[in-house]
């Protein structure tokens, strides 16, 4: 897969940087707007997939792991509840 997204990337930019360099200015703004996409294309390249091969999601460094989910500190009686739903923001409710 990051082999294709490498390919992907690759083609990408090289397209882009011909546009680029023509006289008009449609076709410069299309190759900074492909540009753009190819960079951020080469970002979610060079991450590596989010998925484990068992399905699960990994967890964000920053986070430290998943050991306050395991440990139900983010379930619904835990010391930091956590509502994945959005709570009533998601359905619509006004705050106030």
């Amino acid at each position: 897969m990051t082999t294709v997204l490498a390919v992907c990337v690759a083609v990408i930019v090289t397209v882009s940087i011909y546009l680029m360099l023509s006289r008009e200015l449609k076709s410069i703004a299309m190759g900074v707007f492909l540009l753009g996409h190819g960079a951020n294309l080469a970002i979610i390249a060079m991450s590596g997939s989010p998925v484990l091969p068992g399905g699960d999601l990994r967890q964000p460094p920053i986070l430290g792991g998943g050991h306050l989910v395991e440990s139900g500190h983010t379930s619904i009686g835990g010391n930091q509840p956590v509502n994945p739903s959005g709570g009533l923001l998601s359905r619509g409710h006004p705050l106030g």
